[in-house]
């Protein structure tokens, strides 16, 4: 028979979590894989010995199919789908919420699902659909990770814990660096003297430093993964997951860089463009920016610490620390 690898956020037993993943599997994955004819499994089901990490993996790489529930963009669920993106074989995306898929994987179709039994129902009739499809030998399932990674040789890849704390002088650096015209409409603004400023330029300027003054000394947690050559100079590619205190929805991370002969990782990433409110009904945007941190390791190299700089001040300010600790 067939296989079909479920990858899920599962929790500890007891919790919403698991009880999610638990009705998802019983009621809308296991029945619909069963009529077409495969063995739906997750990890839960078959506990073996030994490191869990390599034995999912293999199960993602030898699986004919991989149902991945994309719900709450869980931080292991987002690794385990990348590596079957980078093989190229068939896989399906569930979520509860679709409109909240990343960028980078919101082209690929996603079957909604949910717990009411409408929903149940309409959810087994698009896996159903899907899986026909898939097995009408029209679906193509190469991505920009398979088609690169099948050219390439010596592949590897690193997992790390990632963390950013936020420089409690952000704000008032970044302040600093600004022209002195938009300091004092900035100054009259937090006092409540001067209102909103009419010159364009400074409200998208006071939209960046009310951002600001809501970070210092946040923590953000979270993971970074990549995969990297030998052939490639040490080039990496990868993804960072970060979760930021009060917010329930992490922010997925697309990142790229590479490991220097010395032992120095260099990261890059882009920070989207994004609206920030000054005013009740009143937005500004803030442009992108593209951040890089190099990271110098300990004397283990298991270890690696860095600044996150602000790209667009001179000098360059400083926007916080940041931590990598290698998992695997």
């Amino acid at each position: 028979m067939r296989t079909c690898f479920i990858v899920s956020p599962f929790g500890q037993p007891g919790t919403d979590i698991r009880r999610w993943s638990d009705t998802v599997y019983e009621h809308i994955i296991r029945p619909v894989a069963a009529e077409k004819g495969y063995h739906a499994f997750r990890t839960l089901e078959q506990p073996r010995p030994g490191d869990i990490t390599g034995q999912i993996a293999q199960e993602i790489a030898k699986a004919d199919l991989v149902i991945v529930d994309l719900t709450g963009l869980n931080p292991n669920v987002m690794y385990e789908l990348a590596l079957r993106h980078s093989i190229g074989k068939p896989f399906i995306h569930l979520s509860n919420d679709t409109t909240q898929i990343p960028f980078d994987i919101l082209q690929m179709n996603a079957i909604q699902i949910g717990t009411d039994v409408a929903v149940v129902e309409s959810a087994k009739a698009a896996l159903r659909e899907q899986i026909s499809f898939i097995e009408s030998g029209q679906a193509d399932f190469s991505t920009h990770a398979s088609r690169y990674f099948s050219s390439q040789r010596h592949m590897s890849g690193k997992a790390y814990m990632w963390e950013i704390t936020y420089s409690a002088a952000l704000p008032s650096d970044w302040l600093d660096q600004q022209p002195q015209s938009f300091k004092e409409a900035a100054a009259k603004f937090m006092e409540d003297t001067g209102g909103i400023p009419n010159n364009p330029n400074h409200r998208r300027l006071l939209a960046e430093y009310l951002a600001y003054k809501t970070v210092p000394g946040t923590v953000a947690r979270g993971d970074l993964y990549y995969h990297y050559t030998k052939r490639e100079a040490g080039m990496v590619s990868g993804y960072g997951i970060l979760r930021f205190p009060g917010n329930s929805q992490p922010i997925l991370i697309e990142i790229t860089g590479h490991e220097k002969r010395n032992g120095t990782l260099v990261i890059q990433f882009d920070q989207p463009a994004r609206r920030v409110t000054i005013a009740p009904g009143i937005d500004e945007e803030i442009s992108s920016f593209v951040y890089e941190i190099p990271f110098k390791p300990d004397d283990t190299h298991e270890t690696f610490s860095g600044q996150l700089m602000h790209p667009k001040t001179n000098p360059s300010v400083k926007v916080g620390d940041s931590k990598l600790e290698l998992r695997c």
